[in-house]
């Protein structure tokens, strides 16, 4: 079986017009494996296409979904994280009344902290493709080891004896290869008065942000609510509600046609706004997207001088959060790295498949950097709050986007670059050029 596979249609309208307008070249599918140089983990290019009809943005080519999904390593560590899960599970009860013995479906469980955030009177259902899944069995009333498909989540909706109330698919829609069937299937197991709840990595921040690290081979969609919001309607489903996040957008949909009831105070203005601000952005336009690959390369190629320079200078550099996105970054330029700090005990040891590098635990690396390069960069004040003793001592943190800043004990700094040549003294045996 191949490693990936090209598209020639879109993945929501089978459009066969897909303008090219972005690549980061072949890079190695993230993983963190425990012997170094794992020749299993293929490599695969990272290529944006649009599709001018429903304006979606998407990867050319899939990587085979066995490959990317066995293993799971997304897992809920970080406050902002779980804050975000529990507004997820918020505004799941402020559309629906969830009785007594109500039932509700998570897919892409993951290790099912979503699920365990809600009332304990809740029959809690899962779906994810990993192994991780059923070891988080306390976290959920049910869960199957399974992609999604009709007749595994059928067999959950007949364990938990009841329809779900509501379906949350939270940074696994996009991650689809066939969205409509998803949706199709969706909108048959949910009663009339159902919720599904859709928060997908939101284009319009990736591209204000310049948030490159977004696109990995997890990822093979990239929406706005224009393009999601095609797609639902395609199927039947109204959008009654909208909220955008730095990072994410996120849509409660309910059975077309929506009642007045189904829009809480404030859902339509939200929504008025979201399109107001997508509108402003041109993102139906290829030109968008290319000036966005224009300013990232130049961010990045600024990330690795300085790294590049601080080394030369006897500095050592670390990265910060074994995250799969951050491959992205370390695979776009060369960034001179001694490994990797993570607080996740089950990547410590592990090596990252993106460039090789050791995952270490964040204690050892804060004895031994100088500088940290912070990969989940979106989650820049909580780290700065974390890692306030260490910026004490002397350390710098390096957040590489929206564009490069330090962060030490004296505050924020602007990244600014030496000169190559200004690195070291001119020796004898140099040749210097000039006027006598």
């Amino acid at each position: 079986m191949d490693a990936y596979k090209e598209i020639h249609k879109c993945r929501v309208c089978q459009s066969r017009d897909l303008q090219p307008v972005l690549s980061l070249g072949l890079q190695k599918v993230a993983d963190f494996v425990v012997n170094p140089g794992d020749v299993k983990k293929p490599c695969a290019p990272l290529e944006l296409v649009l599709c001018p009809q429903c304006q979606l943005l998407q990867l050319r080519h899939s990587v085979d979904a066995g490959t990317l999904f066995t293993q799971n390593w997304h897992r809920c560590v970080a406050n902002t994280h779980k804050n975000t899960l529990q507004g997820v599970v918020n505004v799941v009860e402020q559309h629906v009344k969830l009785l007594p013995e109500d039932a509700v479906l998570d897919v892409g469980t993951g290790d099912a902290t979503l699920l365990s955030l809600y009332p304990k009177h809740v029959v809690t259902c899962g779906i994810d493709p990993s192994q991780q899944v059923m070891t988080e069995l306390k976290h959920a009333s049910f869960v199957a080891r399974s992609f999604f498909n009709r007749q595994a989540t059928e067999g959950l909706a007949k364990r938990a004896g009841k329809p779900f109330k509501a379906i949350t698919v939270v940074d696994a829609f996009d991650c689809l290869e066939d969205p409509i069937a998803f949706l199709q299937d969706a909108k048959a197991m949910l009663p009339d008065d159902g919720v599904l709840l859709i928060q997908v990595n939101y284009i319009a921040t990736m591209i204000k942000n310049n948030a490159a690290d977004a696109v990995y081979h997890e990822r093979l969609a990239y929406y706005s609510f224009k393009s999601l919001e095609w797609a639902l309607s395609r199927v039947g489903f109204a959008v009654v509600d909208a909220e955008v996040d730095p990072t994410w957008l996120r849509l409660v949909v309910k059975k077309a046609p929506a009642q007045r009831d189904d829009y809480l105070d404030g859902a339509v203005e939200r929504i008025r706004e979201v399109l107001e601000v997508e509108q402003k952005m041109l993102l139906e336009n290829a030109a968008t997207y290319l000036q966005f690959g224009r300013r990232v390369k130049q961010i990045l190629e600024k990330v690795s001088v300085y790294t590049v320079q601080q080394t030369l200078k006897g500095k050592k550099c670390y990265a910060y959060g074994a995250s799969s996105r951050g491959g992205t970054i370390l695979q776009s330029v060369p960034i001179p790295l001694s490994g990797i700090a993570e607080r996740d005990a089950a990547k410590v040891g592990r090596w990252m498949t993106a460039t090789w590098l050791r995952v270490h635990d964040e204690e050892y690396v804060r004895g031994r950097a100088d500088i940290m390069l912070v990969l989940p960069w979106y989650l820049r004040d909580e780290i700065v709050a974390r890692e306030k003793e260490w910026l004490g001592k002397g350390g710098t943190l390096l957040f590489p986007l929206p564009k490069p800043v330090l962060v030490d004990k004296d505050g924020e700094h602007e990244v600014v670059n030496e000169p190559l040549k200004m690195l070291r003294k001119p020796q004898q045996q140099d040749v210097i050029v000039g006027h006598a």
